[in-house]
Protein backbone atom coordinates (compact mmCIF):
# COMPACT_ATOMS: atom_id res chain seq x y z
CA UNK A 1 0.00 0.00 0.00
CA UNK A 2 0.71 3.44 -0.55
CA UNK A 3 1.02 6.53 1.37
CA UNK A 4 -1.12 9.16 0.39
CA UNK A 5 1.57 11.16 -0.72
CA UNK A 6 3.08 8.45 -2.73
CA UNK A 7 -0.17 7.62 -4.00
CA UNK A 8 -0.19 12.13 -5.04
CA UNK A 9 2.92 11.84 -6.45
CA UNK A 10 2.25 8.53 -8.40
CA UNK A 11 -1.15 10.20 -9.46
CA UNK A 12 0.98 13.13 -10.62
CA UNK A 13 3.53 11.07 -12.54
CA UNK A 14 0.67 9.23 -14.68
CA UNK A 15 -1.30 12.94 -15.42
CA UNK A 16 2.06 13.98 -16.71
CA UNK A 17 3.22 10.74 -18.79
CA UNK A 18 -0.37 10.83 -20.07
CA UNK A 19 0.00 14.49 -21.56
CA UNK A 20 3.35 14.05 -22.62
CA UNK A 21 1.56 10.97 -24.76
CA UNK A 22 -1.37 13.12 -25.92
CA UNK A 23 1.47 15.74 -26.60
CA UNK A 24 3.86 13.29 -28.28
CA UNK A 25 0.13 12.03 -30.41
CA UNK A 26 -1.34 15.53 -31.07
CA UNK A 27 2.26 16.29 -32.54
CA UNK A 28 2.79 13.72 -34.87
CA UNK A 29 -0.83 14.52 -36.03
CA UNK A 30 0.22 17.92 -37.45
CA UNK A 31 3.11 16.18 -38.85
CA UNK A 32 1.09 13.63 -40.72
CA UNK A 33 -1.21 16.94 -41.78
CA UNK A 34 2.09 18.86 -42.85
CA UNK A 35 3.72 15.75 -44.63
CA UNK A 36 0.08 15.44 -46.41
CA UNK A 37 -0.36 19.08 -47.29
CA UNK A 38 3.22 18.81 -48.79
CA UNK A 39 2.47 15.82 -50.78
CA UNK A 40 -0.59 17.66 -52.07
CA UNK A 41 1.19 20.54 -52.76
CA UNK A 42 4.14 18.81 -54.67
CA UNK A 43 1.72 16.55 -56.92
CA UNK A 44 -0.44 20.12 -57.10
CA UNK A 45 2.94 21.70 -58.72
CA UNK A 46 3.69 18.57 -60.93
CA UNK A 47 -0.21 18.68 -62.69
CA UNK A 48 0.66 22.38 -63.32
CA UNK A 49 4.04 21.63 -64.36
CA UNK A 50 2.72 18.75 -67.14
CA UNK A 51 0.04 21.15 -67.99
CA UNK A 52 2.16 23.98 -68.80
CA UNK A 53 4.41 21.99 -70.84
CA UNK A 54 1.51 20.31 -72.47
CA UNK A 55 0.15 23.64 -73.36
CA UNK A 56 3.57 24.01 -74.73
CA UNK A 57 4.43 27.20 -72.91
CA UNK A 58 7.85 26.00 -71.55
CA UNK A 59 10.91 26.41 -74.37
CA UNK A 60 12.97 23.28 -74.57
CA UNK A 61 16.86 24.38 -73.53
CA UNK A 62 18.28 23.44 -76.73
CA UNK A 63 16.03 25.92 -78.68
CA UNK A 64 16.16 28.23 -75.97
CA UNK A 65 20.08 28.37 -76.11
CA UNK A 66 19.92 28.40 -80.06
CA UNK A 67 17.56 31.66 -79.82
CA UNK A 68 15.07 29.66 -81.50
CA UNK A 69 11.58 29.04 -79.63
CA UNK A 70 10.41 25.92 -79.58
CA UNK A 71 7.17 23.80 -77.86
CA UNK A 72 7.57 20.82 -76.01
CA UNK A 73 5.39 19.09 -78.59
CA UNK A 74 8.00 20.02 -81.54
CA UNK A 75 10.87 17.94 -80.34
CA UNK A 76 10.91 14.40 -81.52
CA UNK A 77 11.13 12.17 -78.62
CA UNK A 78 13.27 8.83 -80.20
CA UNK A 79 11.38 6.60 -77.19
CA UNK A 80 14.14 3.89 -76.12
CA UNK A 81 11.57 2.46 -74.04
CA UNK A 82 8.93 -0.48 -74.74
CA UNK A 83 5.63 0.76 -75.00
CA UNK A 84 4.21 -0.93 -72.11
CA UNK A 85 6.48 0.78 -69.88
CA UNK A 86 5.54 4.24 -71.03
CA UNK A 87 2.01 3.13 -70.92
CA UNK A 88 2.55 1.61 -67.08
CA UNK A 89 0.10 3.27 -64.70
CA UNK A 90 2.14 3.01 -61.40
CA UNK A 91 5.32 2.76 -60.09
CA UNK A 92 5.06 -1.14 -59.55
CA UNK A 93 4.03 -1.89 -62.52
CA UNK A 94 6.55 0.38 -64.39
CA UNK A 95 9.36 -1.58 -62.77
CA UNK A 96 8.27 -4.53 -63.90
CA UNK A 97 7.59 -3.47 -67.13
CA UNK A 98 11.49 -2.77 -67.20
CA UNK A 99 12.22 -6.63 -65.75
CA UNK A 100 9.74 -8.47 -68.09
CA UNK A 101 11.60 -6.16 -71.36
CA UNK A 102 15.27 -6.94 -70.63
CA UNK A 103 15.59 -8.63 -73.66
CA UNK A 104 14.92 -5.20 -75.46
CA UNK A 105 17.42 -3.43 -73.13
CA UNK A 106 19.62 -6.01 -74.06
CA UNK A 107 19.81 -5.65 -77.26
CA UNK A 108 19.84 -1.89 -77.39
CA UNK A 109 23.02 -2.28 -75.88
CA UNK A 110 24.64 -5.39 -78.00
CA UNK A 111 24.11 -3.15 -80.90
CA UNK A 112 26.02 -0.81 -79.43
CA UNK A 113 28.92 -2.66 -78.11
CA UNK A 114 28.65 -4.67 -81.31
CA UNK A 115 29.55 -1.10 -82.92
CA UNK A 116 32.08 -0.42 -80.13
CA UNK A 117 30.14 2.30 -79.18
CA UNK A 118 28.97 3.65 -75.79
CA UNK A 119 24.92 4.91 -75.40
CA UNK A 120 24.34 8.49 -74.18
CA UNK A 121 21.27 10.67 -74.04
CA UNK A 122 21.41 13.26 -76.77
CA UNK A 123 19.63 16.62 -77.66
CA UNK A 124 20.25 17.71 -80.77
CA UNK A 125 18.93 20.88 -82.87
CA UNK A 126 19.81 20.37 -86.50
CA UNK A 127 18.43 22.50 -89.69
CA UNK A 128 15.68 24.24 -87.18
CA UNK A 129 14.64 20.68 -86.05
CA UNK A 130 14.60 19.48 -82.10
CA UNK A 131 15.22 15.57 -80.96
CA UNK A 132 16.66 13.80 -77.85
CA UNK A 133 17.23 9.81 -77.63
CA UNK A 134 19.88 7.56 -77.10
CA UNK A 135 22.39 7.44 -79.17
CA UNK A 136 25.50 5.51 -80.07
CA UNK A 137 28.49 7.44 -80.23
CA UNK A 138 31.98 6.39 -81.32
CA UNK A 139 35.55 6.86 -79.33
CA UNK A 140 36.38 9.53 -81.49
CA UNK A 141 33.03 11.10 -80.75
CA UNK A 142 33.11 14.47 -78.13
CA UNK A 143 30.46 12.41 -75.82
CA UNK A 144 32.12 9.22 -75.81
CA UNK A 145 33.30 10.18 -72.57
CA UNK A 146 30.94 12.26 -70.87
CA UNK A 147 30.38 11.12 -67.23
CA UNK A 148 28.65 11.45 -64.37
CA UNK A 149 27.24 15.02 -64.03
CA UNK A 150 29.63 16.70 -67.22
CA UNK A 151 27.61 18.78 -69.64
CA UNK A 152 28.74 18.88 -73.50
CA UNK A 153 27.69 20.88 -76.70
CA UNK A 154 28.92 20.28 -79.84
CA UNK A 155 28.04 23.31 -82.39
CA UNK A 156 28.77 22.25 -85.92
CA UNK A 157 28.53 25.47 -87.88
CA UNK A 158 29.80 27.18 -91.18
CA UNK A 159 32.77 27.99 -89.57
CA UNK A 160 33.13 25.09 -87.05
CA UNK A 161 32.57 22.92 -90.35
CA UNK A 162 35.94 20.15 -90.12
CA UNK A 163 36.44 20.75 -86.57
CA UNK A 164 33.32 21.47 -84.11
CA UNK A 165 33.94 23.93 -81.36
CA UNK A 166 32.87 21.68 -78.13
CA UNK A 167 31.79 23.73 -75.09
CA UNK A 168 32.06 21.20 -72.02
CA UNK A 169 31.62 21.51 -68.04
CA UNK A 170 30.14 20.29 -64.65
CA UNK A 171 26.56 20.54 -64.54
CA UNK A 172 24.44 20.49 -61.53
CA UNK A 173 24.73 17.15 -60.94
CA UNK A 174 22.27 14.64 -58.99
CA UNK A 175 23.02 15.97 -55.45
CA UNK A 176 22.74 19.80 -56.47
CA UNK A 177 19.38 18.63 -58.23
CA UNK A 178 18.39 16.90 -55.10
CA UNK A 179 19.17 19.85 -53.08
CA UNK A 180 17.22 21.86 -55.41
CA UNK A 181 14.28 19.92 -55.34
CA UNK A 182 14.45 19.43 -51.93
CA UNK A 183 14.30 23.50 -51.51
CA UNK A 184 11.48 23.82 -53.28
CA UNK A 185 10.14 20.83 -51.50
CA UNK A 186 10.41 22.82 -48.40
CA UNK A 187 9.53 26.36 -49.76
CA UNK A 188 5.88 24.43 -51.11
CA UNK A 189 5.41 23.18 -47.31
CA UNK A 190 5.87 26.77 -45.92
CA UNK A 191 2.82 28.36 -48.29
Amino acid sequence: LCSGKKRERAGSLLAVRDAVDRADKSREEKEKKREEKVITEIYELVDEINEKISLGNYGMGTGAASGKKMKFSDVQNEMFLPKESIESNSKEEFLKSLKDNNDHFDQILNKAIEKRSRLKYVACLENGKASVGIKTVKEDHPFYNIEGRDNITVFHTDRYKDSPLVVKGPGAGGEFTASGVFADIIKASEK
